[in-house]
């Protein structure tokens, strides 16, 4: 989106009402963001609408088809419509009556064919080269987020306090954000685990602070001015004490790419299994940059669901810390 800025694009997304509180306060580029719920598939909008130049459909490996997708890309009537492997074949339409007697070439005015099994980043780069003619590589290719300067300074002030305030042999604190939570159970952490990873690191040489994010201080075990639950409220809080912090650890969640923003020294938990798609999501989904170490509960893929992240040992954890050097 930053990029197509750069380029004069104007940019609207169609959100989500639940994503609206955190959102719109870190995607400072897009003029316009369309609130829908997810049960209104946007129609509500439409009542209203503007009319779009292009529409590009990211295609979300995770999940099947939409018709209630399709319907509003109809609705739309916009000239151009970019898809992703959105091919003829792939759908049966004929118990879907709104659409029976449309092909997928009939709604997509350009469907790329595109290696599903490739990181995120991969796709819209290519889209980039294909579509727009700008020339930009996934190799060189980070997510951006912004963050207004009176959040930004708030929490720089409180990071700085912290590092200074608790000085070990004459050095400033490392401070370590801890995300304890995914969006399932099955991808989240156990309170016993957040409990020996803190006690591992407040009893490490070096003078380690931990910041835990989504975590209860009555679930906390380990007794220590050096483990502080997450003080800050909004989304965009955490972003900038992410962004402030010298190291993260988090299970594959949304915390995960606000880390790749800013190339993060970071261990990201997974719990490798595969899309209902049969794409890796460990790939499509992984983390990018160059400093992040990603380790899974298990080394054997497993299907959908994966195995559950709330059973990883503590000594899985243990050595990836060792391997970056935290001992």
């Amino acid at each position: 989106m930053n990029i197509l800025k750069k380029y004069s694009y104007e940019i609207s997304i169609i959100c989500y009402d639940r994503l609206m509180p955190t959102i719109p306060s870190i995607l400072s580029m897009v003029s316009e963001f369309i609130v829908v719920s997810k049960h209104d598939s946007a129609f509500r909008y439409l009542f209203n609408k503007k009319k779009f130049d292009i529409v590009v459909d990211f295609y979300d490996p995770d999940i099947d088809f939409d018709h209630n997708k399709v319907k509003l890309f109809l609705m739309l009537d916009c000239p151009v419509l970019i898809g992703f492997n959105q091919d003829k074949e792939k759908y049966d339409f004929s118990c879907k009556s709104f659409i029976k007697h449309c092909s997928l070439n009939d709604i997509y005015t350009e469907s790329y064919h595109y290696d599903e099994n490739k990181p995120f980043c991969d796709r819209v780069t290519f889209l980039l080269n294909q579509y727009f003619g700008i020339n930009t590589t996934a190799s060189e290719y980070m997510y951006q987020l912004d963050v207004a300067d009176s959040i930004s300074n708030l929490v720089f002030e409180y990071i700085t306090d912290l590092k200074n305030r608790n000085l070990f042999n004459n050095k400033k604190s490392t401070i370590v954000v801890f995300n304890t939570v995914s969006s399932d159970k099955y991808r989240s952490l156990s309170t016993e685990l957040v409990n020996e990873v803190c006690d591992y690191l407040i009893n490490c040489n070096n003078d380690y602070l931990i910041i835990l994010l989504n975590f209860k201080n009555d679930d906390l075990c380990v007794k220590s001015k050096k483990i502080i639950i997450n003080p800050f409220k909004t989304f965009a809080e955490v972003v900038a004490l992410i962004k402030f912090s010298d190291f993260l650890i988090s299970p594959d969640t949304s915390i995960v790419h606000v880390g790749c923003c800013f190339n993060k020294n970071a261990i990201y938990i997974y719990n490798n299994r595969k899309l209902i798609t049969g794409h890796e999501n460990n790939i499509v989904w992984g983390p990018i940059g160059e400093h992040y170490l990603q380790i899974f509960a298990d080394e054997k893929l497993n299907t959908f669901q994966g195995d559950d992240l709330r059973k990883i040992k503590f000594d899985t954890i243990k050595r990836a810390l060792i391997k970056k050097n935290i001992t």
